[in-house]
C-alpha cells in the first residue's frame, strides 16, 4: 500500500510540473500586442525582469528603457525561483520566463511557472 501511495504522489507531482516544451516561444513585443488573444496559453519569453515590492515586471530586452512592461505573478514558482528573482532582479536581470498568459485589472499578465537566468 505504501508503494502504491508513493507511486500515485510521484505521478501527480510529475504531472504538475510545468512543461516548457509545450509552450509557445514568443517575443515580449508579441506578448504585449497579442496578449489578450493568448489568454490561457503557455508561453516562453526572453525578458528583462525587475522585482518591485514582491511583484515582477517583465520588459523587452531589445528596447532601451522599456516603460511598457508586463506584470508577472510568482505564486506558481518554486521557493528557489522566487528567491532568485527577489534577490537578483531588484534593479534588473535577464531571464527566460515560462508561464500562462492571464488577464488582470491591469491588462495582460504572465503567471510564472518557471524562470531560468540567462
Amino acid at each position: 500500500m505504501k508503494k502504491l501511495v508513493c507511486a500515485i504522489v510521484t505521478a501527480l507531482t510529475i504531472a504538475a510540473l510545468p512543461n516548457a516544451a509545450s509552450a509557445r516561444n514568443i517575443s515580449m513585443m508579441d506578448l504585449k500586442i497579442d496578449g489578450p488573444s493568448l489568454t490561457g496559453s503557455r508561453v516562453t519569453v526572453d525578458a528583462q525582469a525587475m522585482s518591485m515590492g514582491g511583484m515582477i515586471v517583465l520588459t523587452d530586452p531589445g528596447v532601451r528603457f522599456d516603460t511598457n512592461g508586463v506584470m508577472a505573478t510568482i505564486d506558481g514558482l518554486s521557493r528557489e525561483s522566487k528567491m532568485y528573482l527577489l534577490q537578483n532582479c531588484t534593479t534588473s536581470c535577464r531571464i527566460t520566463a515560462h508561464g500562462v498568459v492571464e488577464n488582470s485589472l491591469m491588462g495582460v499578465q504572465l503567471r510564472l511557472l518557471s524562470v531560468k537566468p540567462r
